[in-house]
């Protein structure tokens, strides 16, 4: 009678012990423990980034060596989750031309900084907002001015069907506000109006012909 007794008692510690053992399942070779992992909410923030980040295909317009003249770079751009495309567009027309292509000039300086951009006008109008070194671009040089803002014009418009470009500026702790036409014009005026797209200085096939025409005319031998 003892002995069975014996025997019970040991089979119910052995019961007892292996319910306290943490169940481990075999996956692949690895070991998973049967408790999930507290996951961090930046990892999947970053995954879910990464997963719902997309490429668009857009032609940036830069100045063309030294003339007042635009020509196109077209480029892979990939835009991020938590802003529009034209936003992310307009952050790569800011950073330059791509290295390789030695015929075209960044008209940004890497002070300015693209904030927001924000259609308007049942998407007629494309508003962006720009840090306030926007306004010492070029250090006054009104032509030069008058080609920033027709590349963009032309980067926007030809990849979105917007009739216009209204730029605003947002100084350091203060409102956004409208760029002023004392950006273009000596005297200060009125705010500057939403700006369309001038063809007049996209470098075409046709212009490229015509320049290399004159440039043999005038050619001294």
């Amino acid at each position: 009678m003892k002995k069975i007794v014996i025997i019970a008692m040991l089979i119910l510690s052995l019961i007892i012990l292996s319910s306290c053992e943490t169940v481990n399942y075999v996956n692949d070779g690895n070991i998973v423990d049967n408790k999930l992992p507290e996951a961090e909410n930046t990892v999947f923030a970053e995954v879910a980034s990464e997963y719902m980040e997309k490429l668009v295909t857009a032609n940036l317009y830069f100045a063309y060596k030294d003339q007042n003249l635009l020509a196109a770079e077209t480029r892979e751009i990939k835009v991020k989750s938590d802003e529009i495309p034209e936003l992310s567009i307009i952050k790569e027309l800011i950073a330059g031309p791509k290295q390789s292509n030695g015929n075209l000039v960044n008209l940004f300086s890497q002070e300015i900084k693209a904030l927001n951009a924000v259609p308007l006008n049942d998407n007629k109008i494309l508003a962006i907002t720009f840090s306030e070194e926007f306004l010492n671009i070029n250090n006054g040089n009104k032509e030069e001015r008058q080609l920033v803002l027709d590349s963009i014009a032309a980067t926007i418009t030809d990849n979105y069907p917007y009739l216009g470009i209204q730029i605003f500026i947002k100084p350091e702790d203060e409102n956004a506000y409208r760029l002023n036409s004392s950006f273009l014009f000596d005297e200060k005026g009125e705010t500057l109006p939403p700006i369309s797209r001038n063809d007049s200085n996209i470098l075409t096939p046709r212009k490229s012909a015509d320049k290399l025409i004159k440039a043999w005319i005038n050619l001294d031998y």
